[in-house]
């Protein structure tokens, strides 16, 4: 329940005003966004069954929930360096709770392993919406999700979390670019990974390594061309921008040259998403 003042107008020699009604108005409002997250998921909307999708992704990586059900105060929010991805997720607040953070705050990091890193903070203050989220939602679980178009937005949700664009560069002066997903939670990146696989886009093996400081980390790779060609979305601008040399150097190679790098079915579309 949220937090009703005890008395309100209690200057000296005012009489308490009975809080009756504002009770019943909160117990009321805390119902009503319970009932909202209990039947967001059954929209028959493609663009809000996205979006659905999109959250539960970001929760899933990079957004948190602060507090525990049974404290007080439960809030959520996401953490991140990238203006575009967390002004994406306010948006997305907005559009399937109902309700979104107020304002995007900025912060310096100063971690042992990151020093002056601009991070960008947005905070959701709702502890009946949290609760309710957390409950029926848990962030290290996978939801389930009934259409194709909510779990793309889920995978592009936690795509643009915990996923990565690679650029290897070979000896022999050639360069390689891939998609790979990583992340300490080895049944949630399971269960991701065969939504990926449902969904008809190639990826590899599930494999395991050793991330600072020793911690036990999972990850696969994602084909890129079955990526794009299977309509995936990247919002994060510097990850586009490997995208885009990735693009540049096949516009400018053979088609001989793209068929040995496995560019060869990437659909000419693709070179409009960047």
């Amino acid at each position: 329940m949220l937090e009703v003042p005890k008395a309100i107008g209690t200057e000296i020699g005012e009489k308490p005003i009975d809080n009756t009604c504002l009770k019943t108005q909160v117990a009321m409002d805390n119902q009503q966004e319970i009932k909202l997250v209990q039947s967001w998921l059954h929209s028959k909307s493609g663009l809000t069954q996205y979006n659905q999708g999109y959250f539960l992704g970001c929760m899933a990586g990079d957004g948190y929930y602060c507090g525990k059900p049974e404290a007080d105060q439960m809030t959520l929010g996401m953490e991140v360096k990238d203006l575009e991805f967390v002004e994406k997720f306010v948006k997305i607040c907005g559009e399937v709770l109902g309700t979104k953070p107020k304002k995007i705050s900025t912060y310096l990091t100063n971690t042992v392993y990151s020093k002056g890193t601009k991070m960008y903070r947005a905070v959701l203050y709702n502890t009946a919406l949290c609760r309710a989220l957390v409950k029926r939602y848990p962030k290290d679980s996978v939801p389930r999700l009934t259409t194709n178009k909510a779990i793309r937005g889920y995978l592009e949700g936690f795509f643009d979390s915990e996923g990565t664009v690679t650029r290897m560069h070979y000896k022999t002066g050639g360069v390689q670019y891939g998609l790979t997903l990583d992340n300490t939670n080895q049944e949630l990146l399971t269960k991701i990974h065969c939504l990926y696989k449902k969904l008809g886009v190639t990826v590899s093996k599930l494999y395991s390594y050793k991330a600072p400081p020793g911690k036990d980390c999972y990850a696969f790779s994602i084909n890129l061309v079955s990526f794009f060609n299977s309509g995936f979305r990247i919002v994060i601008k510097r990850k586009i921008a490997i995208l885009q040399e990735c693009l540049a150097s096949l516009r400018s190679s053979t088609t001989t040259r793209r068929k040995i790098l496995g560019y060869d079915t990437l659909k000419s579309s693709i070179y409009d998403i960047v």
